[in-house]
């Protein structure tokens, strides 16, 4: 079994609102008074990642799609 099919009981769909969320996250903790460089940091590269893993799901999607 491929890892990267619908029915992978490891696989986490990643929702607009998952994006949204996360950048909001990052945006206030960037903004904040006294902004902590570290959290800021992680925050972006939760929010890369959630992008990245969105992207992988649309890319399969397409592809599922268009082998049938």
């Amino acid at each position: 079994m491929d890892d990267e099919e619908p029915g992978d009981p490891w696989r986490v769909e990643v929702t607009d609102t998952d994006i949204r969320s996360a950048r909001r996250a990052w945006l206030a903790a960037r903004d904040a008074p006294l902004p902590d460089e570290i959290r800021i940091a992680r925050l972006y590269e939760g929010l890369r990642q959630l992008m990245r893993a969105q992207a992988q799901q649309i890319a399969d999607a397409f592809r599922a799609e268009r082998d049938g």
